[in-house]
């Protein structure tokens, strides 16, 4: 019991309290050569293939109000959360919800024009569904996740700069 109260006081993971999560990645290439590879997101070839992560719907096109999984591989423990996609903006951004499984929240991707490039943002925030499955979550699936979006990322990244010195 002091275990738990140690962890919902020093790492807020009480079953109602928000985690939250930012990645971001700066591309320096035009908008129009980022955004539609980067909204493709686990559905696309630079996606990295260790199976770490994996978004699944059911033709691999998001559509708003279409049911996916995201399914979190460890070496010992394997997670599948569902939910719905909430939102799919056009040349903008991605968002889902996640309803079902160990966390409840949401996740958005973000595509923003700059003025000397493309800056993809992706934000988590979400919940445990209940004080046991957030000091699951925190012990076993959230570096793991953490790294994995931050991996693919960089994926995405790597995949811009060399498709376009290629051409």
């Amino acid at each position: 019991m002091a275990l738990l109260n140690f962890l919902k006081k020093k790492k807020g993971i009480g079953s109602r309290a928000h985690m939250k999560e930012h990645h971001f990645v700066f591309v320096e290439a035009l908008f129009d050569d980022v955004v539609d590879e980067a909204l493709r997101w686990s559905w696309s070839s630079w996606w990295p293939q260790d199976g770490c992560l994996h978004y699944d719907i059911d033709d691999g096109v998001p559509e708003t109000g279409r049911p996916c999984r995201l399914v979190i591989t460890t070496k010992f423990f394997k997670v599948v959360l569902k939910g719905e996609i909430l939102q799919v903006r056009p040349r903008r951004a991605l968002q889902f919800s996640w309803h079902s499984g160990l966390i409840q929240g949401q996740e958005f991707l973000v595509v923003e024009e700059r003025s000397n490039g493309t800056r993809i943002d992706h934000r988590a925030r979400y919940y445990g569904s209940n004080i046991f499955f957030s000091l699951i979550w925190a012990l076993f699936f959230r570096k793991r996740y953490d790294a994995c979006i931050a991996r693919a990322l960089d994926a995405l990244k790597f995949y811009i700069t060399h498709r376009r010195d290629d051409e």
